[in-house]
């Protein structure tokens, strides 16, 4: 990576924030029992943000507040696989995890107060009524402090974006005025995803939450049946549907979110129609990701007027025609219907391939399943976005290899234009994929140097697996590292 600008730390570091390096962060991460470090890039805007949130945070001695520059520091940015920036890890005694909440004053600033506890510990009715104005959140009422160790993993996992509380120890006249219970948990339900006069509060007994499962479950099954297209609301029930969340969505015509009542109402006749067999959670949206450009990209439909029916089954994308609003619950269970008979076949989001015969072979997510299997070669990929900066700088060393006399395909994916090809995947950008000849999924990922000199010795190995990787024809310069 070219080192060619580095932030001085009295601009771009906050009063109490502390600029890291690979030299340096391993102790100072030892030092300490919590520490919060954003990976940062220079020129990413929200990387300077929150930065700014960080250095307005208050100081104490038992934590650390970092930042890492990922182009001055690479390899703390290869050992912790930054994906994206900002990247922000927390640290607790020594061992890290992913930052998953909102980067906005309030989130950061609940996780601080936490600390090294993954629970915020509550003291008092003051600081209830206070956590409780958040969006959503979970309260343990204990009386004794490993009382709430499920509670603690949860909050563990979710990492900031689901926050958790622990009140230990509070008096039975005090847990009354709450509508608190001991031993007990308090689901504080998003309000504007109530019904008229449904209580915002669920509680559930501690002995019959004993597992993550559980509690995941038990979160599910209280979560109101239509969630608003609120990002953060949705953030939260994508979150706990897990990475193979199935979703119905009836999506109005409507440019902005349904009226909660309405569209409550109007997810209970759509979960009547389909039926609790189906297994997929129901929702009535309009607007924002179901704007009517979004579903035509998302799920290849368009409609004016009327409901249209998508389904998300993980990465799976499903759109069904547009129906009148008399027949949308209909239309749903028929769409399902179609699904499982294999006649309704998933949206893949596809760039049209170009026809120019340029030395890199340019797939997309209409040809490359076509193309590998067809190639009766070995095709080594380079899947990218258009926002990366280290895929941009790469393209054009990635064209000179193309350019070589090798007994490999060189190609290219835009990710940002295409979908992942299925079982296919891809966690970061830049990602050099060797694929053997048909071969779709499972492709050897190389790591090394984004530079000519690397490619070819990994192709080398790769062609020869008892090669060295030495013997190839190299003309390349001696350019630093991407």
């Amino acid at each position: 990576m070219p080192a060619w600008v580095s932030l001085c730390v009295s601009a771009s570091v906050g009063a109490n924030v502390v600029q890291l390096s690979d030299a340096t962060f391993d102790d100072a991460i030892a030092k300490h029992a919590f520490a919060v470090v954003s990976f940062r890039a220079p020129w990413c805007q929200r990387s300077d943000s929150l930065l700014n949130t960080m250095g307005m945070l208050p100081d104490l001695p038992s934590q650390l507040f970092a930042e890492v520059d990922c182009v001055s520091s690479a390899g703390l940015a290869d050992r912790f696989v930054v994906k994206q920036y900002p990247t922000v890890l927390l640290f607790r005694d020594g061992k890290s995890q992913e930052y998953k909440g909102d980067y906005d004053m309030e989130s950061v600033g609940e996780v601080v107060r936490a600390g090294a506890q993954p629970c915020r510990p509550l003291q008092s009715e003051a600081e209830l009524v206070a956590f409780s104005k958040k969006l959503t959140g979970l309260v343990a009422f204990v009386s004794r402090a490993d009382g709430a160790r499920v509670v603690e993993e949860f909050a563990t996992e979710q990492a900031g974006a689901f926050p958790a509380a622990v009140a230990e120890g509070w008096s039975e006249t005090q847990l009354a005025a709450i509508g608190g219970r001991q031993d007990h948990v308090m689901f504080l339900r998003p309000t504007h995803t109530l019904g008229r006069g449904e209580s915002r509060v669920a509680l559930a007994p501690l002995t019959e939450l004993t597992t993550l499962d559980k509690l995941r479950e038990w979160l599910r099954t209280s979560l109101p049946v239509v969630m608003s297209a609120d990002v953060g609301v949705s953030r939260y029930f994508q979150d706990l549907q897990g990475p193979l969340n199935r979703t119905v969505t009836a999506v109005s015509e409507l440019p902005g979110p349904i009226a909660p009542g309405i569209a409550r109402y109007l997810a209970n006749r759509l979960k009547a129609a389909i039926g609790q067999q189906s297994g997929y959670a129901m929702r009535v949206e309009g607007g924002g990701r179901f704007a009517s450009g979004a579903l035509a990209e998302r799920f290849g439909i368009q409609f004016e007027r009327g409901f249209a029916v998508v389904v998300e089954d993980g990465e799976l994308r499903y759109g069904c025609k547009p129906t009148t609003a008399g027949d949308a619950f209909s239309g749903a269970a028929s769409c399902l219907a179609g699904i499982a008979a294999g006649t309704i076949r998933p949206h893949r989001r596809s760039a049209v391939a170009p026809a120019s015969s340029r030395p890199v072979k340019v797939l997309t997510a209409d040809t490359f399943d076509t193309f590998v299997r067809g190639s009766g070669r070995p095709v080594f990929v380079l899947f990218h976005v258009q926002w990366c900066g280290h895929c941009a700088r790469a393209l054009p060393e990635w064209e000179r290899l193309a350019a070589k006399e090798l007994a490999v395909t060189v190609a290219t994916y835009d990710c940002s234009e295409n979908d992942l090809p299925p079982g296919v995947g891809v966690a970061t950008f830049p990602t050099f994929m060797w694929l053997g000849p048909g071969q779709t999924t499972g492709g050897a990922i190389y790591t090394g140097e984004r530079r000519q000199a690397g490619w070819q010795k990994f192709i080398a190995m790769q062609l020869d697996p008892e090669s060295d990787g030495e013997d190839w024809d190299s003309d390349d310069d001696p350019r630093p590292e991407l």
